[in-house]
């Protein structure tokens, strides 16, 4: 895997004060909270719609593991783009704090082979989008708990850009 550029990667405030935080916010039922089970957070660029939110303040990292995560504000909508695939990305909008629900999109380019990305969240076993068969899958959910998978998919080649 080749290494994220040092702006890329996110600056990680006192860990108790995140724990405490983290804690909190996944406490609340109504809060997404995300993991991810092969890809960590470590490998992606965060970028909130929003440019004037300091990406170091918003994240909120559970361990030097990356791969449990959770932002402070619900409702400002956000993406992740994994750097092993380049173009692998999953968007977040439309929080709803009544319900929990908001909106998920996952995506890939048609040039990135090998790479796949889906999303669970936590009813059943099934995967809720894929990019397996299409470039672009988007649905609302209205999960607690996002599962977020970034994978080789065993057809062909892994492209690395």
């Amino acid at each position: 895997m080749k290494s994220a550029p040092k702006e890329w990667v996110l600056a990680m405030p006192r860990w108790v004060e995140v724990l405490i935080e983290l804690g909190q916010a996944c406490f609340d039922r109504k809060h997404p909270c995300f993991t991810h089970w092969w890809i960590g957070l470590d490998r992606a660029i965060v970028k909130f719609d929003n440019k004037a939110i300091d990406v170091r303040k918003e994240v909120m990292v559970k361990d030097d593991d990356w791969t449990d995560f959770g932002m402070k504000d619900a409702s400002e909508p956000f993406s992740l783009t994994y750097l092993d695939t380049n173009t692998a990305q999953l968007f977040y909008s439309n929080y709803d704090p009544v319900d929990g629900c908001y909106d998920i999109e996952v995506s890939i380019s048609t040039h990135v082979r090998g790479w796949r990305i889906w999303v669970s969240d936590e009813i059943g076993d099934d995967r809720d989008l894929d990019t397996q068969n299409g470039l672009s899958s988007k649905t609302r959910l209205c999960t607690k708990w996002l599962h977020i998978h970034v994978k080789p998919d065993g057809r062909g080649h892994i492209s690395h850009y």
